[in-house]
């Protein structure tokens, strides 16, 4: 089970909400997400790896890729490389 961390420990910066409309692409959730993310941490990708509770790698992978493109390219869990 994944550790969800409370509003009172978070930094005030991260205490923002994100509204989404029911019905908008993952794709643009994600990327949104990103853009707001790296917002609040001034642009540190290590910062909003942390925050997102991903590897460090992985934000460098889908600014590289584009957010967008590699939700829109589709899931490869499980397929070979």
């Amino acid at each position: 089970m994944a550790k969800r961390t409370s509003e009172r420990s978070m930094p005030a910066v991260f205490v923002d909400r994100l509204s989404v409309q029911v019905g908008t692409p993952l794709a643009d959730v994600k990327a949104t997400l990103l853009a707001e993310t790296l917002r609040a941490v001034g642009g540190n990708q290590t910062q909003a790896a942390k925050t997102l509770g991903v590897n460090a790698s992985t934000i460098y992978r889908w600014l590289k890729r584009g957010a967008k493109g590699e939700a829109a390219a589709g899931s490869t869990v499980g397929q070979p490389k």
